[in-house]
């Protein structure tokens, strides 16, 4: 039941992906998930339109330039690319509850802007940045090989960032 198409843009493969027509809108497949695989070695920017699911997302392997989700009143975990180089991660949800994992090697800045949520970051390692109390950073952020820009837009969630 998944509704594909692909078109080539230039030498980027641009991929859309949907859930098909059912009768029950709120089931997925038979097993009650949708797993998919993403090749490790093609950069990718992938863009996630979520509504109210789960989405349990291991990026460790990929090299990921950009990852946006938008999302309802989901459950979103979200396991970070592992590898050098620089991405971005762009979140806008409803009622959310988000769970980032960050790579021990790679740094991140964290820019939040969340209605009534529960924020839980590993302050040890993301520091709050000088002057601002919606950003944090950490330490080694600016000279790491192994960068990650994550910027969370919501309403009312619970946020777990480590």
């Amino acid at each position: 039941g998944l509704e594909q198409s692909s078109s080539l843009n230039g030498e980027a493969l641009m991929v859309s992906i949907k859930a098909g027509p059912t009768i029950f809108p709120f089931l997925g497949p038979e097993s009650g998930a949708w797993r998919f695989a993403l090749a490790g070695d093609v950069p990718l920017r992938l863009k996630l339109d979520l509504g109210a699911s789960t989405l349990d997302c291991d990026l460790s392997s990929v090299q990921l330039s950009f990852l946006g989700i938008n999302a309802g009143a989901s459950s979103i975990r979200v396991q970070l690319p592992q590898g050098e180089g620089y991405s971005l991660v762009d979140i806008q949800s409803g009622a959310a509850s988000i769970d980032l994992q960050i790579p021990p090697e790679t740094a991140a800045r964290i820019r939040l802007e969340q209605g009534a949520s529960g924020i839980h970051l590993d302050e040890g390692r993301f520091l709050r940045c000088v002057g601002m109390t919606d950003v944090f950073q950490s330490a080694d952020y600016e000279e790491n090989r192994r960068q990650v820009e994550i910027h969370l837009e919501g309403g009312a969630n619970s946020v777990l960032v480590h």
